[in-house]
């Protein structure tokens, strides 16, 4: 009989806690609903208070049945509690994990919620008002991040054109993108556009397209008109073993650089006879082969590593995402071809195959602009005041040199010369990279990196020696403090929009960090 008893009580808390669950549950679902894209990072572990309250009706539920079924149900409602008890535990272990590193200054907090639920194509998502107080320049950033998210909106699944949202999550980044239409036609209202030519002309570097090289590619230039690449191949062979055997020791500057022009004018010559893939059509890595190969030729402190290395520097950044908006991944971004002098990052250079479409062109862009941003903040993190990054986009043959770099409140994007780079693939072809400035600008490009490699590696030593200093005197004037400290604030400043992974919108909000 007692046995009944106990099997008829098991019963009614089963019924009683699932008919509390499931109404936590619609609660909780109710309260997503209403949600904005307003919420708090300081509110962050309001699931786990739904959890405890949930825990705490069962718990009063057990009661209730114990005292109605008699003695023999008390042994049971004993272990519920227990097993209560051991999951508070877990759920406390748990919510440890889970701790938030930062909370990025509003609106742009609530902003990037809102951009996580337009990517998963929630429908009605609302958008935070910007603030009176916000600099000018950044409440048009705002402004534009608004505007492209509600046209990304608003467009139907067919014409979904995701460009749209990396315009916005550049803007989020704290950049102005004077490479985006997009971006133009915005700051073109601002100001009567003089903020947005400001930008463009800061962004040039003078000198960037000439190159002490030029002089001696445009003494090829009638030879070649004469010739065949083969022939002309030939010539070059013939002018680079009579330079080995009159140079001095060791070479004098003027040697050196006739040296490294005519080694890249050969690598050239044979990439255009004999290319490696052949009549097929080159992919990716065979296009990013040949810029390889010239880049070598010029780097001497810095380094080159390809095959999607992971950015350090964006690692740290989508950490910080994870830790506040819940991303399902921290890994860092995969660069194509990163540049870096010993352990410090540099540069990054995207590539995409030759016959790639424009809207992925415009997407690799937006991608590397926020990497330039990474790059940039770590700059930042080792003691470097207004850090600008060079970088650059390649499709097949063709690229654009550009920088990230401050500008008052914000950043820019901005190309570092007007003219387009390209390596050859014919005679012709050839013909104009004699005449024109690309090497001018790839051999400036790298210049930049190896005068400003030493630099970075000072500044990081000197910060470093700093923070040991610092980090003494904490350590004689008190005991280390165990409890961790509140979420720092994140200026909108130093901060970076990655992509967040898609589907993980409500759920990972749920979550918590």
């Amino acid at each position: 009989m007692a046995d009944k008893d106990i099997s008829k009580s098991a019963r009614r808390v089963s019924k009683l806690d699932n008919a509390v669950g499931e109404h936590q549950l619609k609660k909780n679902l109710h309260q997503l609903g209403n949600d904005d894209g307003r919420e708090s990072v300081q509110h962050v572990d309001s699931g786990s208070d739904s959890v405890s309250g949930l825990k705490e009706n069962t718990q009063n539920s057990d009661e209730i049945e114990s005292r109605a079924s008699g003695s023999d149900s008390q042994d049971f409602s004993n272990k519920r509690a227990k097993s209560s008890t051991q999951q508070n535990e877990q759920s406390s272990r748990s919510s440890k994990k889970k701790k938030v590193m930062c909370a990025t200054e509003e609106p742009w907090n609530a902003l990037t919620r809102s951009l996580t639920r337009v990517i998963n194509c929630e429908k009605g998502v609302k958008f935070p008002q910007k603030l009176s107080s916000m600099d000018p320049l950044r409440a048009e950033l705002f402004d534009h991040a608004v505007n492209m998210l509600k046209e990304y909106q608003g467009q139907s699944e067919q014409q979904k054109d995701i460009s749209v949202v990396k315009d916005a999550q550049v803007a989020m980044s704290c950049v102005l993108n004077t490479l985006s239409k997009r971006a133009c036609d915005h700051f073109d209202n601002y100001n009567n556009g003089s903020i947005l030519e400001e930008a463009k002309e800061l962004s040039l570097v003078e000198g960037f397209t000439e190159h002490p090289c030029q002089r001696i590619m445009k003494n090829y230039i009638p030879i070649l008109e004469e010739a065949d690449v083969e022939d002309f191949l030939s010539n070059l062979k013939t002018d680079w073993g009579l330079l080995q055997s009159r140079k001095s020791k060791p070479p004098l500057p003027s040697q050196l650089l006739e040296d490294k022009v005519i080694e890249i004018l050969i690598l050239l010559c044979k990439f255009i006879t004999h290319p490696p893939f052949g009549a097929a059509i080159p992919s990716e890595m065979d296009c990013m082969h040949i810029w390889v190969s010239i880049f070598s030729v010029l780097t001497d402190k810095v380094t080159l590593h390809t095959g999607e290395k992971a950015l350090g520097a964006s690692k740290l950044m989508r950490q910080l995402q994870t830790s506040e908006y819940g991303d399902v991944s921290d890994a860092g971004r995969k660069a194509d071809c990163l540049f870096m002098f010993q352990d410090i990052e540099l540069s990054n250079i995207e590539f995409k195959c030759d016959n790639i479409s424009p809207r992925e062109i415009a997407i690799q862009n937006r991608k590397n602009i926020r990497l330039a941003r990474c790059i940039q903040e770590l700059h930042v993190a080792i003691g470097v005041s207004s850090p600008s990054v060079h970088v650059a986009d390649v499709a097949g043959f063709v690229g654009m040199f550009y920088q990230a770099m401050p500008m008052g409140e914000i950043a820019i994007a901005g190309r570092t010369a007007p003219e387009t780079v390209h390596l050859p693939r014919n005679k012709g072809d050839l013909l104009n990279f004699l005449e024109d400035s690309s090497l001018a600008i790839i051999w400036n490009f790298i210049d930049s990196l190896e005068k400003q490699a030493p630099k970075l590696r000072t500044a990081k030593e000197r910060t470093e020696s700093t923070k040991k200093k610092e980090k003494f005197v904490q350590s004689i004037a008190r005991p280390r403090d165990t409890t961790p400290p509140p979420p720092a604030v994140r200026l909108f400043s130093n901060n970076v929009t990655l992509s967040p992974t898609k589907k993980r919108g409500l759920s990972s909000i749920e979550r918590g960090p």
